[in-house]
């Protein structure tokens, strides 16, 4: 390497060290997604919803909508009966939908289909319990059923994996495996991390 090489290597270096100290923000967030890149997160669709936008704040929250929350229609509802959950999943472009109930994230699979089916709710909107709020969500164990009820039929789900993580941890997303995934805002009462539970399929009924 010449002198003027490892110059220029110093100067960016420098450059690089000083963004992060003005923007630290903006270079954790940069060094977050290539470092997603690199581990093979490139497979995660880019139609997926980036939830690293989602607000868990409550106090921002309305629930103006007449959208109807629970139903018995076998059209699309999740039902948890560890945790009291059982109401509509809400179809929806837009996080406002947070404040209705339980929401399918925008390019994630549905039921049936190869992919992750992922889903969120507020931990905390109404006096628990209520069905359409994961406040019980880490009191759920390995094994216990997730019903997934999507287009006549219903998909018997198994908990597989249960965790904490950061908010921007968009790998949670991912489309690469099939199965089931839920999430909100942890610990109780804050918005500093996301509780997460995965869940395999292992049986389809009719109904």
């Amino acid at each position: 390497m010449t002198q003027r090489q490892y110059s220029s290597l110093i100067i960016a270096a420098l450059i690089l060290i000083g963004a992060a100290l003005i923007f630290p923000q903006s270079f954790i967030r940069a060094y977050v997604a290539l470092r997603l890149s690199l581990a093979g997160s490139h497979n995660l669709p880019h139609t997926v919803f980036d939830i690293r936008s989602i607000s868990f704040d409550t106090a921002s929250s309305t629930a103006t909508s007449t959208y109807p929350l629970t139903t018995n229609d076998h059209q699309n509802r999740l039902i948890i009966p560890r945790m009291g959950v059982d109401a509509t999943v809400i179809e929806s472009n837009s996080q406002d939908a947070l404040a209705r109930g339980l929401w399918h994230i925008p390019g994630s699979a549905h039921p049936g289909e190869a992919g992750n089916v992922v889903v969120t709710a507020h931990r905390w909107l109404t006096a628990p319990p209520s069905p359409t709020t994961f406040y019980l969500i880490d009191t759920l164990q390995p094994q216990d059923e997730i019903m997934y009820e999507y287009k006549n039929k219903r998909y018997h789900y198994r908990v597989t994996d249960r965790f904490s993580t950061t908010p921007d941890n968009v790998g949670i997303l991912s489309q690469d495996t099939d199965k089931l995934t839920i999430f909100t805002c942890h610990p109780l009462f804050s918005t500093r991390e996301r509780y997460v539970v995965t869940a395999t399929l292992h049986e389809v009924e009719t109904l």
